[in-house]
């Protein structure tokens, strides 16, 4: 039996508009590029025995966003991602024995996490906007070359608070 665990996302960046001048309706697509920190946290057990996993993980995030709504406050988007990253703590939980993991094979080098999402943003200025979302993604080690394989699937809500620098 496996339960979901819970965690933290952070991340910073920059957003690029992209013009696309076909295109009936202001700006539609961005570049977004991000500096990530993720959690990702699971447990599971059964009567007898029970197992927990915490890690972190920094990355590099890449994103392509499309507004298929957008008005003057308000902007609703598809988005499809990818993560570059790799692990910076890992633990294990086995009963009540403590292992580090993040020197393990399964955990360390490059992770690659491709997402697709919803975002929707609400200006409150003309330079800040609030924004809330849900992300699915899928990591996989690309660094991995043992039998064993750690896939991580995730489901993340983002709130966000954005502000525009220039």
């Amino acid at each position: 039996m496996t339960n979901k665990g819970i965690g933290d996302s952070y991340e910073i960046g920059i957003a690029i508009p992209i013009a696309i001048t076909r295109l009936p309706f202001d700006n539609p697509l961005n570049y977004n590029l991000g500096l990530t920190l993720n959690q990702y946290n699971a447990e599971s057990g059964n009567r007898a025995n029970h197992y927990e996993w915490k890690t972190e993980f920094i990355g590099v995030q890449n994103t392509i966003a499309y507004s298929f709504i957008k008005t003057n406050h308000l902007d609703v988007a598809v988005k499809g991602s990818f993560n570059l990253g790799t692990i910076v703590s890992g633990s294990q939980l086995i009963n009540n024995s403590f292992y580090t993991i993040s020197n393990h094979k399964e955990f360390k080098g490059l992770q690659f996490t491709p997402s697709l999402g919803l975002q929707t943003q609400c200006n409150l200025s003309e330079y800040a906007y609030l924004s809330l979302g849900y992300n699915y993604a899928s990591s996989y080690n690309l660094s991995n070359t043992t039998n064993e394989k750690v896939t991580i699937h995730n489901h993340q809500l983002l709130f966000g608070v954005h502000l525009e620098l220039y």
